[in-house]
């Protein structure tokens, strides 16, 4: 069965180094504030849209790391994306779904929730739809107590609410759905209170229209 990171368990930070970045890999598998340490300090920050047309951090959004300069190769994304001890799997799962391209984003928000963007496109539709089914799979397989389906006739997306706490004590929604032939889109809305579906769901419609332009 498939592991999917509930919890922002890997990031990659970019750390500016004598006018370069470095791309580090922080390894924190289901710890969310793994994520702090990539945070630039002080202030917020507010980018363009970016690579595969990924949404801006929201104004007054602390974003996690500095804006990514380009789409992020299977093994970049596979090691943000998933916990450690399934990457070794889901590269090779990658590779047979010809995966192209992708893209992570997370934020905090100004109200104190904790979100995330990311984006996969594949070269076949075959391989889109193989992803979101298996990763859609996943998550019913891993609700917690408490939890429930969560969809949105809006975009097609399908996902679950989970109430139960990491570590830091989030609650996490997360929604996928399909965009076009190629491209599958996840959503994490992580908040100390209940979950919180309408924002993630929200969100994720914003990101779906917003590719949708581009096709």
């Amino acid at each position: 069965m498939r592991t999917v990171i509930r919890a922002a368990a890997v990031a990659l930070a970019m750390v500016p180094l004598t006018g370069c970045s470095v791309i580090l890999p922080i390894v924190a598998a289901g710890n969310a504030a793994g994520n702090v340490a990539s945070r630039p300090a002080g202030g917020s920050a507010v980018f363009k849209s970016g690579p595969l047309g990924v949404l801006p951090v929201p104004s007054g959004a602390r974003p996690w790391h500095r804006d990514v300069a380009a789409p992020m190769p299977a093994k970049a994304f596979v090691q943000g994306f998933y916990e450690k001890s399934a990457q070794s799997h889901e590269e090779g799962r990658f590779a047979r779904r010809r995966y192209q391209s992708g893209i992570i984003r997370g934020w905090d928000t100004a109200s104190g929730a904790v979100q995330d963007v990311n984006i996969m496109r594949f070269a076949t539709v075959n391989g889109a739809a193989s992803e979101f089914d298996e990763l859609t799979s996943a998550l019913d397989d891993q609700l917690g107590k408490g939890g429930k389906d969560v969809t949105d006739s809006a975009d097609g997306a399908r996902g679950t609410a989970n109430p139960m706490r990491d570590a830091h004590g989030y609650a996490e929604v997360e929604l996928a759905a399909r965009v076009g032939r190629d491209e599958v889109v996840d959503v994490h809305e992580r908040t100390l209170s209940k979950p919180d579906p309408g924002a993630a769901k929200a969100l994720l419609l914003k990101q779906v229209n917003a590719l949708k332009g581009r096709h």
